[in-house]
């Protein structure tokens, strides 16, 4: 994004590549695939919002970062304390629902 403005080219490019990633996201939401390339993918997407000056995509991109972070957390946790996380979606303690909103 910040090459092709700089080189005065069309975003055009930028913007197919940025819907790709939105539905790349989703596709690995809706598969439960949630892990530390995610949650950047998730904070770059934020980022590139904020630069360009869309502020609520960005708040909501930002709110979605934190709670992969908040996720990956509790993951992380329950494999430390030697618990089985089925799917990420927690046995031991019911399950785990991740709405995004994105």
């Amino acid at each position: 994004m910040l090459a092709d403005y700089r080189l005065m080219r069309p975003m055009d490019r930028f913007y197919r590549k940025y819907i790709l990633t939105i539905q790349l996201i989703q596709k690995a939401l809706d598969e439960m695939r949630i892990d530390e390339g995610l949650a950047i993918s998730v904070f770059f997407l934020a980022w590139s919002d904020a630069i360009s000056c869309r502020f609520e995509s960005s708040r909501k991109h930002l709110n979605g970062f934190y709670r992969l972070v908040v996720k990956l957390e509790m993951v992380t946790r329950y494999e430390e304390w030697g618990l089985e996380c089925a799917g990420h979606g927690f046995v031991k303690h019911g399950a785990w629902s991740l709405s995004m909103g994105i």
